[in-house]
């Protein structure tokens, strides 16, 4: 007659339990944390990382390498695209703010970000100064604002150059768009980072990527200009004059230059880079409400230029739009930053900004 087989402990049985489910959440785990790393390192991508007042910014000291397109970004450690910055000289220093587009996003290395390359046109005229670059992708009007008080001011320019339009136009139906222009007190503006305990394991981020289409929402376009998200534009604008003059730096406005056709159905014809992507895929905006939006902030460019005392560097007119000055609709190849570069460069020596060296 066999003995009866002896039952575990609790003890052992919590532990036997406690392993089984380490191993049956902990393989899955392990192998979606080593996908991520992989498929970073195969795609790299751009050195962000979130921010509680200004959504994202730079990462310090990171760098950004896609050697199949032919592009490289080197942040310094102060967060900024671009050499070190270091104690303010006797020559003229300039901030350049805006968005992806001020940044560079398809720019091949940071001495061809049309900041960069104004700095350079303008020591080689003679005008020796210095150029920071401000600019950071996905950055709104009051994203640059916030970063101003936060660390601009602190840089003490002597001339801000201002370059947002599209990314504040993709929020114009956005209502934290509207209410963050009422605010003045950059800690108003505070907000703790996204998402929850779920987030810190790879298995639900990986889960989640399948079920959320990040651009499902863009689909159903915005079929009307909202007056209040342009007023909103309007009133950031003044703001940043008012501050500006508060501490003692010039402003130049830009307005924007793009190559979007009047139709869509035209600029796929002409082969304006990537515009699927940037208006079918990221675009909130149904097409003619995009060109009506980038004509009326251009406006409001125009009209606080000259309400403010700003100088106004009108790039939108007469600014090619042949696609080889484009890699999407918005961003600019090397030859268009350089371009950008110099139109900012004439207007700057023609307005005796920028002194000539003695």
């Amino acid at each position: 007659m066999s003995k009866p087989r002896r039952k575990l402990s609790l003890k052992k049985r919590l532990t036997f339990s406690v392993v089984l489910l380490g191993v049956l959440f902990g393989v899955p785990e392990g192998f979606f944390r080593i996908r991520e790393v992989v498929r970073k390192n195969r795609k790299p991508r751009l050195p962000l990382e979130f921010d509680a007042y200004r959504g994202v910014i730079l990462t310090p000291g990171a760098s950004y390498e896609r050697t199949d397109q032919g592009r490289r970004v080197d942040v310094n450690s102060q967060g900024f695209r671009g050499p070190e910055i270091g104690p303010k000289g006797a020559t003229p220093r300039l901030l350049t703010v805006g968005g992806s587009t001020t940044f560079g996003l398809y720019t091949s290395t940071n001495a061809n970000t049309w900041p960069l390359r104004l700095q350079a046109q303008l020591t080689e005229a003679g005008h020796p100064c210095e150029v920071i670059n401000a600019g950071t992708p996905g950055w709104t009007l009051r994203s640059s604002l916030t970063n101003l008080e936060l660390r601009g001011w602190a840089l003490e320019p002597d001339v801000v150059v201002v370059y947002h339009n599209y990314n504040d136009l993709m929020s114009n139906g956005e209502a934290q768009y509207l209410r963050d222009a009422e605010v003045d007190d950059v800690e108003e503006l505070y907000r703790p980072p996204p998402g929850g305990f779920l987030d810190h394991f790879a298995v639900f981020r990986f889960a989640r990527s399948q079920l959320r289409d990040p651009y499902d929402k863009l689909r159903e376009k915005q079929v009307e200009l909202k007056p209040e998200g342009v007023a909103a534009f309007e009133k950031n604008l003044r703001r940043l004059a008012r501050r500006a003059r508060e501490q003692g730096a010039r402003l130049a406005l830009c307005t924007f230059p793009h190559a979007f056709r009047p139709t869509y159905e035209q600029s796929v014809a002409d082969e304006v880079p990537e515009i699927e992507e940037w208006y079918l895929q990221k675009g909130p905006l149904e097409y003619s409400v995009l060109l009506e939006g980038l004509k009326q902030h251009d406006a409001v460019i125009r009209r606080v230029a000259k309400d403010e005392g700003a100088l106004l560097i009108d790039l939108s007119p007469d600014f090619p739009t042949d696609v080889s000055y484009y890699m999407s609709p918005i961003h600019h190849s090397d030859a268009g930053e350089a371009l950008v570069a110099t139109r900012v460069r004439e207007a700057l020596i023609k307005a005796g900004w920028i002194p000539a060296a003695k």
